[in-house]
This record gives structure tokens, sequence and C-alpha cells, in this order.
């Protein structure tokens, strides 16, 4: 860009000026770099500077400038198209290698499971209640995996956890 792009009808120093940021999280550039068939890893910023295009329209077109919602608004898809740094985009099709279940997420399902274990002890729920509700909550595969990894067993799991937060705790106060 320079200012010769600019008609001198087009800007108007007393009127605001919007700025349009994409941040992405080092986790997003990974699975970005990851999932995208043919793209080199992306470590530092220089690594990064051919796919600035690329990921720019990348977030463009995974959010969207809505009027409505079938119909994006116009100067949402100038944006994506015209605007370049530096680089073209690469025929790359980007794409995210998103995790797998269970994968990564061991802190949020033991914190999902002791959350649920205190209210199944709140309520009085028996060890076969809890059991059966624990096994239909989408939370199971996720923590068998989890627990089994770390050699954990069903009575150490579960039970011993019920009756340790019933008996050793205000919970079910």
């Amino acid at each position: 860009m320079n200012e010769e792009c600019f008609p001198g009808t087009c800007y108007d120093p007393d009127k605001p000026v919007w700025h349009l940021e994409i941040r992405f999280h080092h986790r997003i550039v990974n699975e970005i770099s990851e999932g995208t068939p043919g793209m080199k890893p992306i470590y530092t910023y220089m690594d990064a500077v051919p796919h600035l295009t690329g990921l720019w329209q990348y977030a463009l077109k995974s959010n969207r400038y809505e009027v409505k919602r079938e119909w994006v608004r116009p100067i949402w898809t100038k944006l994506r198209d015209d605007i370049g740094f530096g680089y073209s985009a690469p025929d790359l099709l980007c794409k995210r290698a998103k995790k797998e279940p269970g994968c990564g997420n061991e802190k949020n399902v033991s914190l999902a499971f002791g959350n649920l274990l205190s209210i199944y002890a709140r309520n009085r729920f028996n060890a076969r209640q809890a059991w059966d509700c624990l096994k239909k909550s989408g939370l199971w595969e996720d923590l068998c995996a989890y627990y089994r990894r770390r050699k954990i067993f069903e009575s150490e799991l579960f039970q011993d956890g019920l009756i340790r937060r019933r008996l050793l705790t205000k919970v079910a106060a």
C-alpha cells in the first residue's frame, strides 16, 4: 500500500479510522501448519511471513461479518480476497489439525469428573447411581482412557472418590 492507492476523496482525517487485527494463538498456527499438506512447520515469524496472506484469508473465511446468516457484508469479502502481505497466498488449502478426542484434555477430564462426583455426593447418589449417570454424561470414554494411562482401577477411581467426597468434605451437608 502507498498514498497513491487512496484517492483524495477516500480518506478524511476528521473521521474515525477502523483497525482490523487478526490474532492467532501459537497453538492455532501449529494446528494449521500440521493440518495443511505441503506447509512446513511455522516456528518463527519469518517462517510465517510467506503464509500471512493465506492465514489472513483463513481467518476471514472462518469468521464472517454478516448482515444476515446467508449474506456476508461486501467489505468482508473485499478484505478477505484483495489484501495481501507481500506474498500471494500459496496454493495450499489451510486446514487445522484439530486434537483427537481425549488427547490433550486431561485437566478438563479430571476437573469435570471431580465436579460430577461432588454433585453426585451432594445429591446422595450411591455408587451404582453415580456410575450409571457418569456413563451417560459424555465424559466416559475420555475418563476411561485418562485413568487407564495412569493405571488407576475402578474401585480407586469411583467408589473411593465418591465416599471420600461424602465423608471427608462438607459436600453432602
